[in-house]
């Protein structure tokens, strides 16, 4: 769920307020952030043991 906020947030019509014609760094790290997220999460409930 919270890899799905991360890339709901920054995939919205809406303008970034950065730069980002023509470049691939915030595809990047969009996924990048996505991966954290997850990797976190996952880390978090196997030292809960869920």
């Amino acid at each position: 769920m919270m890899a799905n906020l991360v890339v709901g947030i920054f995939s919205m019509n809406v303008a970034l307020p950065m730069p980002t014609e023509g470049q691939l760094w915030p595809f990047m790290m969009v996924n990048a952030l996505a991966i954290l997220v997850s990797v976190g999460i996952i880390w978090f409930s196997r030292s809960r043991k869920w």
